[in-house]
């Protein structure tokens, strides 16, 4: 079988996808049932028996359109519009209705001309037209239906009509026992806006084919050519709706070189889109279920992820959902395909992916179907009146990341805090918040690095701050709880090999964060506190180093009052001493640092095994200043002996007061036997300040002993005082 490109089938639009799929049908299903279709080159290809010349010359002459009728929507043309007298009410200046509907449209118009036609080719459509007639005749419709009685007509035309019929129903909506539930593919039942799908596809059907005859019209030939090999050719039809699927092709603002534009279409883009909208049929009744929001579930299609793509914001565009078609590039017969959609997976562990972001990971996590390398995104966007438009937000690629499983750590916390009213009853920054850690997972899950790994603890340490900010009545009402410990598997899953990354995990490994937010932090539980009581929490709106100050402080004033033996300063992750020199002399990101310090806060540090980081500090030139504050601000006993805290040391050092700092510590030091090689330091105060925050970061005792041979001599016993 010869391989055929369809150069005018591609990805973007879904315009164009959906042709693919409505040729790859077509053919199958009326003239080669061996046909085979696949992407490749970011076209559609078709292996058949057929030539080119022949698959034209089917399409033209043979080609049976499938019954597509909408009869519960207004715009169906089954429905006439009521009579107007010449009188106008004199209150509202409109003509006078006389309640009589015998007004013929557009749409009724079509529909009548294809309920006349004789050609043989639309046959069941006629067949299909006079059942519907006659349920509404029954009925005694006059005009569409309202809610409460479309669902019972849509029962009865399911069951009235034939088994071709019926799979464009299934396609434009399912019957659930609530109500019919409408997949975002084929808009609300078929319309889209006061777009109506099935009117709009009979006419162009009548742009291709003579109504009587069913022969194809003089420019059917010249428009397949530009539809199935993207020949170039004149004549497009121009004010054609298009409804969601090609927004560069249905006119408006901008979409000219004037201020408006009309739309232009080729009739058979629109006729080929909706044929193969129907490969979706089978597929939404075998895996209609419910996810935890009630809501249906739809092959690859998911709640919106209003993150992930350049023209994102968050708001304003409204939209009705998302769909990720697959681009499966090993040649598959229609059967194969219409498997694919309708029992195709996108799962994250045992749950089936509801949102963008749940999709995304199911990608990274190789939660799909084997053979499908690629995806391509579409979110359904609301951008002009009531109509909605299916805008490609992207192509994503099926790759293992193997640190994504961390994110079911997180899980219950983020269905909670996406189901949490985060609208005009909840503080602004909540959902901020929610699309910062919805972006962060999803750049992760498409570059899979650590400092992508790294963003996601920052998104998460800044939500749970923002909660943390939140009245606590409101986190009562809403159950939103802090974030659960997360396992030690994130450090080293974050760790990118900065220096902003490995002086918060020091910083973190100290156990900071009920000084961070008031929280209570057991061996493996965390729950909220009530921060009016709760007066450890510190860590405030200020600079980092100031940050870092009010916790030093907090830390050693408890120490002091509880009557520790040490200070409670160690950490599980030591800093290098080159570290905390590029921090005392101002060389890092404080921002990520700050941001990275809230995320990994949230890590179990009980269970982190103590870090032996390889690091050669010999030659870092470190301040005497910080040596002699870090010597008098040891969490245990120096060379055996206890150092008493001082309150004074350091809070001369927040002053910015070095000279009376280093005599204090100084004075400490030989107070318990040892000989500073020093009698006073001096630094500019904003340095003082950095310096007493870096006494924050943890050292290993090994740094400790570095320390003091830079600074320290023979211990005097006779001098040392028993504390």
């Amino acid at each position: 079988m010869p391989d055929l490109q369809l150069a005018g089938c591609r990805p973007e639009p879904l315009a164009h996808y959906l042709k693919a799929l409505g040729i790859l049908r077509l053919v199958s299903e009326q003239v080669d049932p061996e046909v085979r279709g696949w992407w490749a080159d970011d076209v559609f290809w078709l292996r058949t028996k057929l030539s080119p010349e022949e698959v034209e010359q089917f399409l033209l002459e043979a080609y049976r359109p499938t019954p597509i009728i909408a009869p519960w929507n207004g715009g169906s043309g089954f429905y006439y519009q009521e009579e107007k007298l010449k009188e106008k009410d004199p209150v509202t200046g409109k003509r006078k209705k006389t309640g009589v509907r015998n007004q013929p449209t557009a749409a009724t118009r079509v529909v009548d001309a294809v309920a006349s036609s004789t050609a043989p080719r639309l046959a069941d459509f006629r067949r299909v037209i006079q059942d519907a007639r006659a349920v509404l005749g029954a009925r005694n419709y006059q005009e569409a239906p309202g809610d409460e009685e479309k669902e019972s007509l849509m029962r009865e035309l399911r069951g009235q009509f034939s088994d071709t019929a019926v799979n464009w129903l299934d396609a434009a909506f399912v019957l659930t026992e609530e109500k019919p539930k409408y997949p975002p593919l084929l808009g609300t039942g078929g319309n889209d806006g006061n777009t109506d799908f099935s009117s709009n596809f009979m006419q162009r059907l009548l742009e291709l084919f003579d109504g009587i005859a069913g022969k194809p019209s003089h420019q059917a030939s010249s428009w397949l050519q530009e539809a199935l090999f993207g020949t170039i050719v004149g004549g497009l039809q121009k004010g054609a709706a298009i409804g969601q699927f090609n927004p560069a092709a249905s006119g408006g603002t901008n979409a000219g070189p004037g201020f408006e534009a009309d739309s232009l279409i080729n009739p058979w883009d629109f006729v080929f889109m909706m044929e193969g909208a129907l490969v979706f049929a089978a597929a939404t009744t075998k895996r209609l279920s419910h996810s935890g929001f009630g809501e249906l579930s739809y092959p690859f299609t998911t709640r919106s992820t209003p993150v992930g793509y350049g023209s994102s914001s968050g708001n304003g565009d409204n939209p009705r959902g998302e769909i990720w078609l697959p681009l499966w590039t090993s040649p598959a017969r229609l059967a194969e395909v219409a498997s694919l959609f309708s029992e195709g997976r996108a799962q994250i562990g045992r749950r089936q992916a509801s949102t963008g972001v749940d999709f995304a990971r199911a990608l990274a996590s190789l939660g799909t179907d084997r053979g499908v390398q690629m995806f391509q995104r579409y979110s359904f966007l609301q951008r002009n009146g009531k109509n909605f438009y299916a805008t490609g937000i992207g192509r994503w690629k099926v790759t293992h990341r193997s640190e994504v499983n961390l994110l079911s750590e997180i899980d219950g916390w983020l269905d909670r805090f996406r189901s949490a009213p985060l609208g005009d009853r909840a503080p602004a920054r909540l959902g901020q918040a929610l699309r910062g850690i919805e972006r962060a997972i999803m750049e992760y899950c498409q570059t899979g690095d650590a400092q992508r790994t790294g963003n996601i603890l920052i998104a998460l340490g800044e939500a749970e701050a923002i909660l943390a900010q939140s009245p606590l009545q409101f986190r009562k009402k809403y159950f939103l709880k802090s974030i659960p410990l997360l396992s030690p598997k994130w450090v080293e899953a974050a760790n990118d090999g900065s220096v902003e990354f490995r002086l918060a995990a020091s910083l973190a490994s100290v156990g900071l964060r009920e000084n961070m937010e008031p929280v209570r932090v057991e061996a493996a539980w965390v729950g909220w506190l009530d921060p009016d009581t709760h007066p450890r929490v510190v860590w405030g709106h200020g600079s980092l180093t100031d940050n870092q100050n009010a916790v030093l402080s907090r830390r050693c004033m408890d120490a002091q009052r509880e009557q520790r033996k040490g200070l409670p300063l160690a950490g599980k992750y030591p800093a290098s001493l080159n570290d905390i020199c590029e921090f005392i002399v101002g060389n890092v990101d404080e921002r990520r640092l700050e941001g990275l310090l809230r995320g990994l806060t949230l890590i179990n540090w009980r269970l982190v095994q103590e870090s032996s980081q390889a690091t050669d500090d010999r030659e870092s030139p470190l301040p005497a200043l910080y040596v002699l504050l870090k010597l008098t601000h040891l969490p245990h006993p120096f060379r055996g002996i206890s150092i008493p805290y001082e309150p004074a040391i350091i809070a001369r050092s927040i002053a910015g007061q070095s000279s009376e700092a280093s005599r204090l510590a100084v004075r400490r030091l030989r107070g318990c036997g040892f000989m500073p090689a020093v009698e006073v330091t001096c630094e500019p105060a904003n340095v003082t300040r950095r310096i007493a925050g870096a006494v924050l970061f943890p050292i290993s005792k090994q740094q400790e002993a570095s320390l003091a041979g830079r600074i320290l001599g023979p211990l005097k016993l006779e001098r040392h005082v028993t504390v």
